[in-house]
């Protein structure tokens, strides 16, 4: 891709003067119903109206009518009405040495400068970084010098951050072949929505083709925090272009990541509440050699203010909404208390210390139905029948239960939810074979609804099998669920061995959580669903989505505050007992999720 080196005008000519003032005036669509008046001239008539205090100034002057009459910038616009703005560009042409530029090194060959969000490197009509530079920067006294100096950069509007303005002509020259051969290293620094998987401050490497163009961009996490948004974190990452030419290389990569950008711009995603805060990607580093001296030159700009701000104001919000499902949790059965010492109630006791009946019989009645169970597989509690109330209370059309066993949850709720579909993962072929006679046994006809596939919490985002599952033409290539529920293990083995011995007959891997209060299991479903919500699978984010979880009442505040806080806690059940067996989370849509 080569660069454009577009010429310089120091005279605007007659007919581009006539071509713009005719450009004065427009009717209002529904699609900017609602604008303010100052916002809409800004962006509308930008070759008139080239800044805030412009705007400001032309509604003073009554150089803005809104069906012939004067307007001021914070009426409000509606779908019909006529605009007209009838200052003439003579007037704008008058402000276009613009603003004082942010200097950082200046020579006689070249600057470096700061390009403040808002400002476009070269365009004759507006206010632009290029033609304040003239106004700003020294001449040179080269024998090359350059009318006005140019920017090389690939910066677009919205992004702030170091540009290098070349003063002459080989300069120029050689400053645009380094910035094509990525040897002029710039470092982004931008927050992103989601956790991006890797440790601190370690490189990864990410490629695709962009444009035509083979692209390599480096990243680095530099801060993992919290928000109440989306996926429950925001990550600041610093973003190396290394192979490439494309000034919207370092958005559509985190795209590619499933992590966009935060901003109100092209190849970004907003965050709620921070709509009009513009772009959170910031050129914060420089490296180049100096074109002629080739001296290393090296440049670096401090995180921006409003990164920080962003990170407290969500982190703030996050806590917020932790402390409110926590106080859920306490109000769902105020009678209950000292369940932290109460074990005894983590699971239903068998009273003798032989192998357990059902294992004998071969058999199981839960949810009304009798289930075929062996020692494959963890046995059907009572306790568990209210995960399966709260999925079909919900009335999903499609559904996903993890670590599916005998299949009773997802067969249960089948059977009770007309034109329902539903897929359970698990890691054993004896499972899967047994959940299969289940299937064949209850559902009769109805057998295609359900399909049982090999896998496991971690392999959530790489199961192809399981995102291919119930596809028809018209549902595009991924099979989305309205409902993920599970029956997690969440014992330690200290817990098991406080109970009965028919315990010990039951698979270990079914029952022990892992970790030193048991939840890690939890942990690990928090993390992959995360990870296919980043990458728009399992859930579709058009639609509200559902997570349905059962809990021992001895560990639901811990599951609360550390597994799941990017979802929206709606509500807590009780089962038989009145203890707290099952929580009810909510996914709101995202319609500016970015695929």
């Amino acid at each position: 891709m080569k660069v454009k080196s577009e010429p310089r005008l120091t005279e605007v000519s007659k007919e581009t003067l006539e071509e713009s003032n005719e450009r004065n005036s427009t009717i209002i669509t529904k699609e900017n119903e609602g604008e303010k008046v100052g916002s809409f001239i800004r962006n509308y008539f930008s070759h008139l109206i080239i800044s805030k205090s412009q705007s400001h100034l032309a509604c003073k002057q009554g150089q803005v009518l809104i069906n012939g009459k004067p307007a001021r910038g914070f009426e409000t616009l509606n779908a019909g009405d006529v605009v007209k703005v009838t200052r003439k560009i003579e007037e704008t042409l008058k402000y276009k040495e613009g603003f004082k530029v942010d200097i950082r090194y200046e020579d006689d060959e070249m600057a470096v400068v700061w390009k403040p969000s808002g400002t476009t490197l070269n365009n004759q009509l507006s206010s632009t970084l290029e033609i304040a530079l003239k106004y700003n920067l020294k001449p040179s006294n080269s024998n090359d010098k350059l009318e006005n100096p140019k920017c090389v950069s690939l910066l677009d509007k919205a992004t702030p951050g170091f540009v290098i303005a070349a003063k002459t002509e080989s300069s120029y020259n050689v400053l645009v072949e380094d910035l094509k051969k990525n040897s002029i290293v710039q470092t982004y620094m931008g927050i992103v929505h989601g956790r991006i998987e890797g440790n601190e401050n370690e490189k990864q490497i990410i490629s695709s083709v962009i444009d035509n163009e083979e692209c390599i961009t480096e990243y680095a996490i530099s801060k993992i925090s919290k928000t109440r948004n989306g996926s429950g974190y925001l990550t600041t990452v610093l973003i190396t272009p290394k192979k490439g030419y494309n000034r919207f290389q370092p958005r559509k990569h985190m795209i590619k990541l499933g992590h966009p950008i935060i901003g109100n711009t092209r190849y970004t995603k907003q965050i709620a509440n921070s709509k009009d805060k513009g772009l959170y990607l910031t050129l914060t580093s420089l490296y180049f050699q100096h074109p002629k001296t080739k001296e290393n030159m090296s440049f670096t700009s401090p995180e921006p203010t409003k990164f920080n701000a962003i990170r407290a104001k969500e982190e703030k919000f996050w806590k917020r909404k932790q402390e409110e499902e926590l106080l859920l949790f306490e109000k769902a059965l105020d009678s209950f208390e000292n369940s932290d010492q109460d074990n005894k109630f983590l699971i239903d006791h068998i009273h003798n210390d032989q192998r357990p009946t059902p294992y004998i019989l071969g058999e199981k009645e839960f949810f009304g139905n009798l289930f075929y169970v062996n020692e494959n597989c963890l046995i059907p509690r009572k306790a568990t029948e209210v995960l399966v109330q709260a999925t079909i209370d919900l009335k999903p059309h499609r559904i996903l239960d993890l670590g599916t066993g005998s299949g009773c949850i997802l067969l249960s709720c089948l059977k009770n939810i007309n034109n329902s579909q539903g897929v359970g993962i698990d890691l054993s072929d004896e499972i899967l074979e047994l959940a299969n006679k289940n299937k064949e046994a209850l559902l009769g006809d109805q057998k295609d609804n359900a399909k049982f596939i090999k896998g496991d919490f971690s392999s959530l985002s790489e199961n192809k099998e399981l995102h291919r599952s119930f596809i028809s033409e018209d549902e595009g290539e991924t099979t989305y669920f309205d409902v993920v529920v599970c029956n997690p293990p969440y014992l330690t083995e200290k817990e098991i061995k406080s109970f009965s011995k028919s315990i010990q007959y039951e698979p270990q891997l079914a029952l022990l959580g892992g970790g030193e209060k048991g939840i890690h299991c939890y942990e690990q479903i928090s993390e992959f669903l995360q990870k296919c919500i980043d990458k728009n699978l399992i859930y579709d984010r058009k639609k509200t989505n559902y997570l349905v979880l059962e809990i021992p009442p001895n560990k639901g505040k811990l599951v609360i505050e550390h597994c799941f806080n990017y979802l929206k806690l709606i509500s807590i059940k009780n089962d038989e007992k009145n203890l707290k067996r099952c929580l009810v989370y909510e996914l709101p849509p995202d319609t500016n999720f970015i695929k």
